[in-house]
């Protein structure tokens, strides 16, 4: 059965053109794909007024797997085409574990 996942977000001091996204729930094979789009439609509307940088709050995030992950880096990817910053904050320590085996850390911006 898949998880669920929320989004919630705040454009933080518009002259730094901050998006904070609060992401909570799994992320996974079922639902990484709705994580992604809701994601993508949250910054297509902030970028048109110079986005700068994506800040994804995962601290409520309780699972992840490869599809999740997968999410993250096509996430980024987005935002690289875009001239758009990320960074992951909060992360858990399964979470970093996983990123760091995989290499993931060395180019997404984890704190």
């Amino acid at each position: 059965m898949s998880g669920c996942h929320s989004i919630t977000f705040s454009l933080i001091d518009e002259s730094r053109r901050l998006l904070v996204l609060k992401v909570s729930g799994s992320l996974e094979h079922g639902n990484a794909g709705m994580f992604l789009r809701d994601a993508r439609a949250l910054v297509d509307e902030y970028w048109q007024v110079g986005l700068a940088m994506v800040r994804l709050d995962v601290e409520g995030v309780s699972y992840v797997d490869s599809s999740g992950i997968g999410a993250f880096v096509e996430l980024y990817k987005y935002l690289s085409l875009r001239s758009i910053e990320m960074r992951l904050d909060n992360i858990g320590p399964s979470v970093r574990k996983v990123m760091g085996l995989l290499g993931l850390d060395k180019f997404l911006h984890v704190e």
